[in-house]
């Protein structure tokens, strides 16, 4: 199956809330509805979103990312058009659909050996649609901004990216955790290491992993791998080993030979509301700096938004604004 038959399309007048004299970014966005209008749009970047949050719940972690997508596109959508023609940069895709997935989840207790099962069951299927949508977007010769759902579709992205391709794509995770968990079930922490071993991952670089939360057998495991992982650790930045400039600038170096994706997960920024929220991290306005730099770099492939959590967010619409102004961040000049 094309990966359009994985992708709801949606109608971003219901998203939109107009105002007389004034023109919205939901007035004004093309919506994508046939395979062919994908390879045929002038737009760079393409919008989807992973409505979800199985991986999370699989994972131990605290539900709520599902929502982030719908969140994130009403503010979007209702943002003032931009003076410039920036907005042409970008088109929506819609949604992968995932609602079956999330339905047949609810319930299951991540401990149980037999929801277990059930949770990899479901997170493979989804797996499965997340690279088939994102190998098409890629094949196209565009860019796609995922918001999710859960760092489990690290795997799909990159499953995706590399089939598309065809070679293993290098990925910089900016991130509080490494997702480099054992290869048990599928779930929210394993994503980068399912797809290191499946040959979709080669370089993988961490900016940001917080040694305080991060296992003795984590720690071995990415050491295992010192030619193809590097991270740049939260403390080695607080302690001034290292500005964040210069952390930045050293992991982007490390995975910037070839093609790479860039996963930002917004329980690296303090107080976000997130699965893993911490009151200790990046300002908002780091990660957005790193964003735009970034983005800008000739083999940036993928970028993706994960993790957020609308209902655990500390101020109303935080978590919403600000993966709102990350997609605004990746289309500026």
């Amino acid at each position: 199956m094309s990966g359009m038959g994985f992708i709801k399309s949606i109608d971003l007048s219901g998203f939109t809330q107009t105002r007389p004299g004034e023109t919205k970014w939901g007035e004004l966005l093309k919506v994508i509805r046939h395979e062919e209008e994908l390879k045929t749009t002038s737009a760079r970047y393409i919008l989807l979103g992973i409505p979800e949050d199985i991986g999370i719940r699989a994972n131990g972690g605290r539900a709520g990312s599902a929502s982030a997508w719908w969140q994130a596109l009403t503010v979007l959508c209702s943002m003032p058009g931009p003076a410039d023609h920036q907005i042409n940069k970008l088109a929506i895709l819609g949604t992968i659909i995932c609602d079956d997935l999330q339905e047949a989840s609810m319930g299951l207790d991540w401990r149980g050996l037999k929801d277990q099962e059930k949770f990899h069951e479901l997170i493979t299927t989804l797996d499965n649609r997340v690279s088939q949508v994102i190998s098409n977007v890629i094949a196209a010769g565009k860019i796609p901004i995922v918001i999710g759902g859960g760092h489990n579709n690290s795997f799909g992205l990159l499953k995706g990216a590399s089939q598309a391709i065809n070679q293993p794509m290098h990925c910089l995770n900016i991130d509080t955790h490494a997702d480099f968990r054992a290869l048990e079930y599928r779930h929210s922490g394993n994503g980068f290491s399912y797809a290191q071993q499946q040959g979709h991952l080669s370089k993988y670089g961490i900016l940001g992993l917080q040694n305080a939360m991060t296992s003795r057998e984590i720690h071995h495991r990415l050491a295992q791998h010192p030619d193809l992982i590097l991270t740049a650790t939260y403390e080695s930045i607080i302690d001034k080993e290292q500005s964040f400039a210069q952390a930045l600038e050293t992991s982007l170096d490390f995975v910037s030979g070839q093609a790479f994706g860039l996963e930002i997960d917004l329980d690296v920024i303090a107080h976000m509301g997130s699965s893993a929220q911490s009151p200790s991290g990046f300002s908002l306005e780091e990660v957005r700096t790193a964003l735009r730099l970034i983005k800008s770099h000739h083999y940036c492939t993928y970028i993706h938004l994960c993790e957020g959590a609308p209902e655990l967010g500390t101020t109303q619409n935080q978590v919403a604004k600000a993966l709102a102004l990350m997609v605004y961040d990746t289309v500026r000049r």
